[in-house]
């Protein structure tokens, strides 16, 4: 039957309103492809090899391009850390640098201790900002702190150390849950480290004579308070922070403060410097202020150092003294550090922290 003859027929059958369907449209007959135009599209990037030029695409190389740009402003920070590192030593004097930390391996190991208490302290106070229901054993909240003080130490200060403390108790507690109670533990330390630095100011002002400093201090502690009335408001709301639990938090943040001073104390003590409370008391404070500056740069390489030797400088405890004083905590933040990344290697070894707890 010809193809004229079909259609007649089928278009021709009616039956009770039925319409029939119409023929199908004449199919085209195939065309071979043309090699040398899918070569072409090939070797340009053309339909189906073409790199996505849409919104994903875009996103993609912008995200790249960020990480890029990251990568390359911490290998700089890094690089500025070393060179002011470098500098401060070659300032003080390397023979005697050495000649001092030689003197300072006895009291190595009292510093270790006390970074231990303020890990204790740290921990303490994270679990009292979870309710009661959630809180973990000590043992995981105090390797939990360990690993991200070292999360901290060796990458982006307090952008990767909440978080990886919150990520391994995931175990044991919901992630959010943990991360607000670890946020709202360092409010509190940062209150205390506020009052530390505003106590320096006010005693260096009163040493050295001048008042615009003092006065700039008041003026970073009144901010300081407006900001965290905000903050306190919403904090207090919630039923497990009792008045109790705040006095507690204070009270472990400014052990914390405490043991910092005391480390520092008996350092420069032992290496000869003769230190008074009030020296210590600004030496702590006004380089607290001073730090911030490098808060970004891995482990505040270099910034630490060439601050409290100036520091140790100007309050005539010697800048070799401050220097080591720098140099004793970075070798306890090492120590420590080293620990807390074993700690995260095991944990993920062990793979504890697959059974994520979800919140309720």
């Amino acid at each position: 039957m010809t193809p004229a003859a079909r259609t007649n027929t089928v278009t021709s059958i009616t039956f009770a309103g039925w319409r029939p369907r119409q023929a199908p449209a004449a199919v085209a007959p195939a065309v071979e492809p043309d090699t040398a135009t899918i070569d072409t599209r090939l070797s340009s990037g053309g339909d189906g090899c073409r790199r996505s030029s849409g919104p994903l695409g875009a996103a993609d190389a912008a995200t790249e391009k960020s990480g890029r740009h990251r990568r390359l402003g911490m290998a700089c920070a890094a690089g500025a850390g070393v060179a002011l590192l470098a500098w401060t030593i070659a300032s003080v004097g390397p023979r005697e640098l050495v000649a001092q930390l030689r003197a300072l391996a006895p009291v190595l190991v009292l510093v270790l201790a006390l970074a231990a208490v303020r890990f204790w302290l740290q921990a303490a106070g994270w679990r009292m900002a979870m309710a009661a229901a959630h809180r973990p054993a000590w043992r995981d909240v105090f390797a939990a702190v360990v690993a991200g003080e070292a999360a901290g130490y060796f990458a982006w200060g307090p952008v990767s150390r909440e978080p990886m403390k919150a990520w391994l108790v995931a175990h044991r507690v919901p992630q959010p849950t943990a991360l607000a109670a670890a946020v709202v533990e360092r409010f509190f330390y940062s209150l205390a480290a506020g009052a530390l630095i505003v106590a320096g100011i006010a005693l260096a002002a009163i040493r050295f004579h001048f008042v615009g400093r003092f006065l700039l201090g008041h003026g970073v502690a009144g901010v300081a308070t407006l900001a965290g009335r905000r903050y306190w408001h919403r904090f207090a709301r919630e039923p497990q922070h009792s008045r109790s639990t705040v006095a507690a938090l204070v009270a472990c943040a400014m052990a914390q403060e405490i043991s910092n001073l005391l480390e520092a104390y008996v350092v420069l003590a032992w290496l000869g410097a003769a230190p008074s409370v009030a020296a210590v008391v600004v030496l702590e404070g006004v380089s607290r202020l001073m730090n911030g500056a490098g808060q970004f740069i891995p482990g505040k390489l270099g910034v630490t150092e060439a601050a409290t030797t100036a520091l140790a400088e100007g309050l005539r405890l010697g800048g070799a003294h401050g220097l080591s004083l720098a140099l004793a905590r970075r070798a306890r933040s090492l120590v420590w550090g080293a620990s807390g990344v074993g700690l995260v290697a095991y944990r993920a070894a062990r793979g504890t922290t697959a059974a994520v707890v979800q919140p309720s």
